[in-house]
């Protein structure tokens, strides 16, 4: 915790906290370049983001179902819940069966050879069609974010590149952006790089998925409008309240000029009235009296929209739909 009080402006200091997995979240270079964009409030930009994430989460799913493969010994068979593979049953009790290490009649030495040659086979099918999924969905990433580099005149730092490793016999990825000696579950040893493929490509990492997951990037779209509006900001930080207690604000301004602070609230889903008690309790804990509430949604009811009115909680809709210019000028400046 660190005590807030800028010499710039009068007004009574906070004590504040930033939680380390977010701070090194928001710093990492790609979510900083991501935020500077000052698009995150743009509606084709957010269409794009989030398509290019769902692709991102998708590539890696991908990775992990070959790195999750089950197996035993020198066997491994696709997750369970595997889509798309023509299995029969016998041989999945089989497998189980032998895979622990038990016997039934019928299941004899040559059985199980031929088992388990299958098994690297469907292995081997398996690892090849999400790899195909892997370059396909990083293909699709980079001509989306190219085409709108395009068209709106923009260069944008937010793809992580990564080069796989992945075995030439049976398409395992062996390893992320850095070769790695040892055997492969497949039973050959990767001795040079020569034993291996490699495919490179490009994503959200995990820490941008996160950041656009849990809605960050709201949160620093509407701290680009109160810059806009010649506010001094914070974002995503923790206040100490008078109760002792520690109350999460999306975001804080302060005028420089007028001296007065207000909280802000971020809410992507329905606004409800419990949420206007909540918000409207942190600032009486806090010390704030005025706040808005920024949502993407186009209606609020009207009893929400008066009791928050009654707190002197502002309500700012749509806002991906709307002008910069109109949200900027709903907000008060004194």
């Amino acid at each position: 915790m660190q005590l807030y009080n800028p010499s710039n402006v009068k007004l009574p200091p906070l004590v504040i906290e930033k939680f380390q997995e977010r701070e090194e979240m928001e710093n990492s270079p790609k979510i900083s370049n991501f935020i500077r964009s000052n698009l995150l409030l743009n509606k084709a930009f957010h269409t794009l983001f989030q398509e290019m994430n769902k692709k991102s989460e998708a590539i890696d799913q991908h990775i992990k179902a070959i790195q999750e493969v089950l197996h035993s010994h020198q066997m491994f068979l696709p997750p369970l819940h595997s889509q798309g593979h023509d299995i029969e049953d016998y041989m999945l009790r089989d497998f189980m069966l032998l895979r622990h290490g038990t016997t039934r009649r019928g299941v004899g030495a040559k059985r199980k050879a031929e088992f388990e040659r299958a098994m690297r086979e469907i292995g081997t099918v398996h690892n090849k069609r999400n790899i195909s999924s892997i370059k396909r969905h990083s293909t699709e990433i980079q001509n989306l974010l190219s085409r709108f580099e395009q068209s709106n005149g923009l260069t944008l730092d937010i793809l992580t590149p990564h080069t796989l490793y992945i075995c030439r016999k049976c398409f395992n990825v062996l390893s992320t952006d850095r070769f790695q000696v040892g055997p492969c579950r497949c039973g050959l040893q990767i001795t040079t790089t020569a034993n291996t493929r490699t495919e490179p490509v490009a994503y959200f990492d995990a820490r941008m998925r996160g950041f656009i997951t849990h809605n960050y990037w709201f949160e620093y779209g509407v701290d680009y409008l109160l810059k806009r509006k010649n506010f001094q900001t914070l974002c995503g930080v923790h206040v100490l309240g008078h109760s002792g207690c520690m109350h999460e604000i999306d975001n804080i301004a302060e005028s420089r000029t007028s001296n007065f602070r207000i909280f802000c609230e971020c809410k992507t889903a329905e606004v409800k009235t419990s949420d206007v008690f909540v918000f409207a309790g942190k600032m009486a804990d806090v010390g704030c009296t005025r706040a808005y509430v920024f949502t993407v949604t186009k209606d609020i009811p009207r009893q929400i929209v008066h009791l928050a009115r009654s707190r002197n909680i502002s309500m700012i809709t749509s806002a991906l739909d709307r002008p910069m210019a109109d949200l900027i000028k709903e907000i008060k400046e004194d």
